[in-house]
């Protein structure tokens, strides 16, 4: 690229008296102009979708300059460096402020991050304790008419043995050898039942 110098000092023609050889401007001269001209344009990059050879250079942006300003190779390196510092570490990396991360489905057993809702959803409730704690065919005992669902928060429940005292099984027994058969209660020699407290029985069924 070469920029364009004017060979001809042409005001200092003109300023020669009249008469002078000096102040006559010749071909040759307007010639080499007109080709120093022509060079410097040739040599050029269109203003228009310019292709540059070499190693064009240009003043580099600022720090977070957001502009059709040509970014330099220095501002580029300086915007990667700068994001690759604001990065957490892929190994044991140290967060700040709220993170957040995708909510994994409920029953996901994996290695995936566990978020605060994914751990509200899958904490146990005291009606899932409950369930497991009086699966259907259980008996709850109580001395208030409270219905079991509505104290537990699971199952239902339907009253049970009512004006009956519970006899463990006794296999060896015909009387008592079938769960939830019913007779009447045997009686000592002296002719006394057993002693007895009301209570409330309720027996899931579902």
């Amino acid at each position: 690229m070469s920029n364009y110098t004017k060979a001809t000092n042409f005001a200092s023609k003109d300023a020669l008296p009249t008469g002078n050889s000096l102040k006559t401007v010749s071909g040759t001269e307007i010639d080499d102009e007109f080709s120093s001209i022509q060079t410097s344009i040739g040599t050029k990059a269109n203003l228009s979708a310019p292709t540059f050879t070499g190693i064009p250079v240009a003043p580099t942006a600022t720090a977070a300059t957001n502009s059709t300003q040509i970014a330099t190779t220095a501002f580029t390196q300086a915007a990667i460096v700068a994001g690759i510092t604001a990065k957490a570490p892929i190994a044991a990396p140290t967060f700040t402020g709220v993170p957040a991360a995708p909510t994994a489905a409920v029953g996901t057993d994996t290695t995936q991050i566990a978020t605060t809702a994914f751990v509200k959803a899958a904490a146990p409730t005291a009606a899932s304790i409950n369930a497991v704690a009086y699966p259907i065919g259980s008996v709850y005992t109580a001395i208030v008419a409270t219905n079991p669902a509505t104290l537990l928060g699971v199952g239902t429940w339907v009253s049970f043995a009512s004006g009956r005292v519970l006899v463990g099984i006794n296999a060896s027994d015909t009387n008592f050898d079938t769960s939830q058969e019913t007779g009447n209660l045997a009686t000592g020699t002296g002719g006394a039942g057993q002693p007895y407290i009301v209570v409330y029985f309720w027996k899931r069924t579902a």
